[in-house]
């Protein structure tokens, strides 16, 4: 259902390597006709959004953000704007900031092509096994994977019990979820227990991995140490 491969490296490189980005820059200098031509390969129709009077963004950030797609180790384009549907689980995009919005398109759903927004990185994972969708990469191990999955939730607005009040509007909120993800491709949700959170993490070796946390001052609950803790536990066990 998942293959898993290291895209760090390559983003790494397109970041801060001179040589690899003077390579890139040399052979993908184009006019705006052939960035759109290929493009093409890699959107379809985005999805509009109907509020139905709902309050709530449907977009994890309302505004679109500097970013780059990625086709397996190749970027497809950089320096595009997106932004992220949460509850139609899709990447938007434009190729510029002033682009109109019918001409506003959807990155295909496909696990080869990932979306890179800022420091983020956005997999997609064929829907199975009660996972899928699109998952931002938070750290890669040799043995684990740490996934954050976005989402929003709906909640029904409350109807008015008198004629002095409105009636609620119904309303979406924002969710998230952590993964582990296995070397096989198998897919742990982490837990609202703080303990059961080590369980997942580390198994048999989730002891060593809480005196670590203690030590450490690390809050297994905080996202920045969540992450100290899985590379602790790939380096460790």
């Amino acid at each position: 259902m998942l293959r898993l491969k290291s895209i760090a490296l390559f983003t790494a490189l397109l970041i801060t390597t001179p040589q690899f980005a003077q390579q890139y820059q040399d052979s993908n200098t184009q006019n705006g006709s052939n960035v759109s031509q290929e493009l093409q390969s890699f959107t379809t129709r985005a999805n509009q959004y109907n509020s139905q009077n709902t309050t709530g963004s449907p977009y994890l950030n309302e505004e679109f953000e500097s970013g780059s797609l990625i086709n397996e180790n190749a970027v497809v384009a950089s320096n595009v704007y997106l932004r992220y549907n949460a509850v139609h689980d899709e990447f938007q995009i434009k190729q510029s900031p002033n682009e109109r919005v019918d001409r506003v398109q959807a990155i295909i759903k496909a696990p080869e092509v990932y979306v890179k927004i800022g420091d983020d990185i956005f997999t997609y994972v064929t829907p199975g096994d009660g996972v899928g969708g699109y998952y931002n990469i938070l750290f890669e191990g040799k043995k684990i994977n740490l996934y954050k999955k976005y989402s929003k939730k709906f909640v029904e607005g409350q109807k008015s019990v008198n004629m002095m009040t409105g009636n609620g509007p119904n309303r979406v909120v924002n969710e998230s979820a952590y993964y582990i993800v296995n070397n096989k491709g198998e897919f742990t949700e982490l837990p609202k227990s703080r303990n059961r959170k080590f369980q997942a993490i580390a198994g048999d070796k989730r002891n060593d991995l809480r005196k670590y946390a203690s030590t450490n001052n690390l809050n297994i609950n905080k996202e920045e140490d969540l992450i100290r803790l899985v590379e602790y536990y790939n380096s460790k066990f």
